[in-house]
């Protein structure tokens, strides 16, 4: 029930018409619970990095686009295809950490029996 939560938020948060950091700082920190299940996370590091890299290029693209009329809307744009790709990397790890851990949980028990 812990993950099906988590992952309704995560799922909510990818979808939304306005995504924003906001949206990933309210269900990322749940996923702290779940550090059994996250042991086995993969591409930790690819992920850090989109996510590193959108944190740091929103700002900077933004004020390009409204301050200075430099950019435009399409470099935003695609930012944002970035961070929710960031995102959907995040909650598949997520999930095939979660189907691992099942998977050898559910193993262990039918040992012992």
């Amino acid at each position: 029930p812990l993950f099906t939560a988590i992952f309704s938020l995560g799922i909510v948060a990818i979808f939304k018409p306005h995504p924003s950091l906001a949206d990933l700082a309210f269900y990322a920190p749940f996923l702290l619970l779940l550090h059994r299940e996250m042991a086995s996370i993969r591409f930790i590091f690819h992920l850090l990095q989109v996510l590193l890299f959108v944190t740091v290029l929103a700002p900077i693209f933004w004020h390009h686009w409204i301050r200075t009329g430099a950019g435009n809307s399409n470099f935003f744009y695609g930012l944002t295809l970035a961070y929710n790709l960031g995102q959907i990397l995040l909650l598949c790890e997520v999930l095939m950490g979660v189907l691992r851990y099942d998977k050898k949980s559910r193993k262990r028990l039918r040992e012992e029996a």
